[in-house]
């Protein structure tokens, strides 16, 4: 049977990589890139209602 990750292990990996690129995680959190990533799939042309769905 395949385990499911964990949502601290998930965020453990996402803000380790995130310091490894140079973000400062201090004051760039998963809200900011979350909502950074919907405002380029919105530029690119996913439909809101898309971006909408994956939010939560």
């Amino acid at each position: 049977k395949i385990k499911s990750i964990s949502p601290v292990t998930v965020t453990n990996t996402v803000k380790r990589n995130m310091k490894a690129t140079g973000i400062n995680t201090n004051i760039c959190g998963l809200h900011t890139l979350r909502s950074a990533s919907s405002t380029k799939a919105f530029q690119l042309g996913t439909g809101i209602q898309k971006i909408k769905q994956y939010a939560h």
